[in-house]
């Protein structure tokens, strides 16, 4: 990564924290960062960024070799194997398969993901029941969540979900189409409940 300038879910990152609390430290002035024009997103540059790291102790060997932790929960075997293989190959992605729920709650504490790539209609469990579980949960609704299914249309999805998606993909996708969605969650909004939890946080 050699960016001249970094999203905050960059910087989170990097600086091993969650992109609320990189939100927090540039609108506190902590950290300096700009907005795009007419947008919320924030940006920091890798000057500034290198300037925080260093003052606050950090080891800056992560600015250049972090790559976007992704962990797929998904009970079809060649669908994993197929992400997995798309996943090694583009090279910019830290990917993480597992297949039942249970193995997914011990990798979420252990790997901490970026992004959760999440099958709605997994054997034994309810997709959006394991999306519920994140967004109430301080130490994971930050992260973001694409749901994923061959039965759902994403109209229908979009009609009668109020789980925390982040985003939907109706399966088969191209790989394209998931980095792309990537991409655009890879921008500094946190998730609607963690975004909820700061307005309380700063109006208490």
């Amino acid at each position: 990564m050699n960016n001249d300038v970094f999203t905050s879910g960059e910087v989170a990152r990097i600086c091993n924290v969650s992109s609320p609390t990189v939100i927090k430290w540039i609108d506190s002035g902590m950290l300096k960062g700009f907005r795009i024009p007419g947008s919320k997103a924030r940006r920091v540059s890798r000057k500034d960024l290198l300037a925080f790291m260093i003052e606050h102790g950090m080891p800056l060997e992560t600015l250049d070799a972090i790559k976007t932790k992704i962990l797929v929960i998904d009970d079809n075997v060649n669908f994993c194997n197929m992400l997995k293989r798309e996943f090694d190959l583009d090279g910019s992605f830290d990917a993480l398969i597992v297949q039942n729920a249970f193995r997914a709650g011990t990798m979420l504490e252990e790997f901490k993901p970026d992004i959760v790539l999440l099958d709605v209609l997994l054997d034994g469990i309810n997709g959006r029941d394991v999306c519920k579980f994140l967004r109430q949960n301080a130490e994971f609704n930050h992260i973001k969540v694409i749901g994923m299914s061959g039965v759902y249309s994403q109209e229908s999805m979009m009609e009668h979900d109020n789980g925390g998606f982040d985003g939907f993909l109706k399966k088969p996708f191209k790989f394209s189409e998931l980095k792309e969605k990537i991409r655009e969650l890879q921008n500094d909004e946190p998730s609607t409940l963690a975004k909820r939890q700061i307005i309380e946080h700063i109006t208490d």
